[in-house]
């Protein structure tokens, strides 16, 4: 009998332990839910959602239904499935209650996205239209070739009474549009009412007026790239090649002297003739030239100023050190081919 007893009671205990789980709050679920989606673990963060919907189905909780489907819509969409997306993103709207409207907007904005990404232009414009996202709107209707109207409806939105911010998204997005047809001047005229600091304005080249050089820009517009398409890069001006391109050539890579000594800042010159490299002697009879490397307190290359040919060709390898911040004893362990002008820098280590 005393078995017996146990027995039931251990049955009950466990019944109790069942029940218990059975009533976890869906919020719980949705938490354990976001925690694998934001580490991009989305079979489990699925199930966590398939499973907190389930129990907000029967708890008949209209809230958590329409932010369950919505999560699950965002990982489908970042998945490409774009039916499946579109059904979850549906279903959300249909929970949301009528005093929602933010959420609901921004249902309507993200359903006109997942359209627009499977072609169906018409469906992504209602979507946008009734989502008051003009701007998405104007960009359906220019791929469609329906410039004008693109173009009608943005500026019929920038008399509105809206914020500065907006209107600076409006500006941009119309400027877009008239670079798109040609008409540049006016393009111009809207890139004028958006702030510098904007986040989708980038400039690279003579417009920043930091350096003038072609080189200079190519690696500005790179990281400017970069950083569109959410790639880690940053734009450095601590070792910027600039060449004279006469004979003999000129070039010259981080710190000078005049620079150093105007910030009193403590340096260490170090000179060597070009005629120390045999290549150099060989290629520029009755040449000669200097080559000139500038170290800091720490014995960090911070310069580098070359004079005779092929100055330009080498002074890339000074501006690798500058970049890096190499010392004398870490450029010393470069191994250079020889013979070739290039040795005149590892020679310049040694004096």
């Amino acid at each position: 009998m005393i078995g017996i007893f146990f027995f039931i009671c251990l049955l009950v205990s466990c019944s109790s332990e069942a029940g218990r789980q059975e009533t976890i709050p869906a919020e719980s679920l949705l938490r354990q839910a976001a925690f694998y989606e934001e580490r991009l673990q989305y079979l489990p963060a699925l199930a966590m959602y398939q499973q907190a919907a389930r129990l907000a189905e029967k708890e008949k909780d209209s809230v958590a239904l329409s932010s369950v489907y919505q999560r699950m819509g965002n990982i489908y969409r970042n998945q490409s499935l774009k039916h499946e997306a579109l059904q979850c993103e549906k279903k959300a709207l249909s929970y949301i209650s009528n005093a929602n409207d933010s959420l609901r907007m921004e249902l309507y904005r993200e359903i006109g996205d997942i359209h627009a990404l499977t072609g169906e232009a018409d469906s992504a414009c209602y979507y946008y239209q009734i989502g008051g996202c003009r701007i998405s709107q104007a960009k359906i209707l220019q791929q469609g070739g329906r410039c004008r109207e693109a173009e009608l409806l943005l500026k019929e939105e920038l008399e509105q009474d809206i914020s500065k911010e907006e209107k600076a998204e409006l500006c941009l997005a119309l400027a877009d549009l008239k670079i798109s047809s040609g008409e540049l001047e006016e393009a111009e005229d809207y890139l004028s009412h958006v702030p510098a600091s904007h986040p989708h304005v980038y400039a690279a080249g003579d417009i920043t007026g930091f350096s003038l050089l072609a080189h200079t820009a190519y690696r500005e517009a790179e990281v400017a790239i970069h950083h569109i398409l959410g790639i880690p890069d940053e734009m450095s001006y601590k070792a910027i090649p600039a060449v004279v391109y006469t004979n003999p050539e000129l070039a010259s890579v981080g710190k000078t002297e005049e620079e150093l000594i105007a910030n009193g800042e403590s340096f260490r010159v170090q000179k060597i003739p070009m005629t120390y490299s045999g290549r150099f002697v060989a290629e520029n009879e009755n040449g000669n030239g200097l080559c000139k490397l500038i170290t800091d307190d720490e014995d960090r290359i911070i310069g580098c100023h070359l004079l005779g040919n092929p100055a330009s060709e080498i002074i890339v390898t000074a501006g690798i050190a500058v970049e890096n911040g190499y010392t004398v004893d870490e450029f010393k362990k470069n191994i250079f081919p020889h013979p070739t002008v290039s040795e005149i820098l590892h020679e310049s280590l040694y004096i």
